[in-house]
């Protein structure tokens, strides 16, 4: 008695991994037909098809099914990759690419240092500098961010910040002077467009720079000698706000943890003896 038991058991406990195995198959579009062979898992002693290595091996947690092979196992190869490239022959102003994004609208803009491109999947639309006009201010483009209103701001070396209008494809600078306030430095290197409509953007030299559209107002962060609060180094590379409102600032002398009401960053640099 206590053998049939125990059969019922092994049986009970097999047509439930039947089901998971159904189950799983059918969340990820694979037909669960009962007479499938990739899934005709049996109890122990039945005259039914046994399951197959894959399945087999998925059930046995020392299986390395989609990890490579080992033994006799199949191993499930990757997904292939297919790469094709776009390049000046398609109609890209330039071979090096800084930065890429898709806008709201679907465009894919490439940063190069021979104008910015607007690509549609079809052709591109390519922005340079253009004497008299509202254009781009450098040909050297280092990076793109789309604000929350669907303004793209663009980073450039040696014209400093540009806003694009794409009702009008008219830019404005940012880069100071006479009439308006700006940054002390027009060679970008970095960008970021805060949810709260703010502009964060870094320098090769001149620190890291947060501006308000709305209030036309430019705050600066520097790194200051002595000061072991202040930013780790003036050449910033990489600007992040992560999901929690945390500012991640990249510069030349590691990586910073940044309150800004408060002008504090907490440093995290690399040490080779750790």
């Amino acid at each position: 008695m206590r053998e049939s038991a125990a059969r019922e058991s092994r049986t009970l406990l097999f047509r439930v991994l039947f089901i998971a195995a159904s189950l799983l198959a059918v969340s990820c579009g694979v037909s669960a037909a009962a007479d499938s062979p990739a899934l005709a898992i049996t109890a122990p002693g039945s005259n039914a098809m046994a399951p197959t290595r894959e399945v087999a091996a998925l059930l046995d947690p020392g299986s390395s099914v989609g990890h490579g092979p080992t033994g006799d196992t199949q191993s499930i190869p990757p997904p292939s990759l297919r790469f094709e490239r776009i390049s000046v022959d398609q109609g890209l102003s330039e071979g090096t690419v800084r930065c890429m994004l898709q806008d709201s609208q679907g465009f894919l803009w490439f940063c190069t240092q021979d104008g910015l491109n607007r690509y549609d999947g079809y052709t591109f639309r390519v922005y340079r500098p253009e004497p008299g006009k509202n254009s781009l201010s450098s040909t050297y483009v280092t990076s793109i961010c789309e604000s929350p209103e669907g303004v793209l701001w663009i980073a450039t070396m040696g014209g400093g910040l540009d806003r694009l209008d794409l009702g009008t494809e008219r830019f404005t600078n940012y880069s100071g002077g006479s009439e308006q306030p700006g940054p002390s430095s027009r060679w970008l290197t970095s960008l970021f467009c805060d949810r709260d409509g703010a502009v964060w953007f870094g320098t090769t030299a001149n620190g890291l720079y947060r501006f308000d559209p709305d209030g036309n107002q430019f705050d600066a962060y520097w790194h200051v000698d002595g000061e072991s609060r202040s930013l780790a180094h003036n050449a910033v590379n990489a600007i992040y706000r992560d999901r929690e409102g945390v500012l991640w600032v990249g510069t030349e002398g590691g990586l910073d943890r940044g309150d800004p009401e408060r002008q504090r960053f907490i440093h995290y640099r690399h040490d080779p003896n750790d």
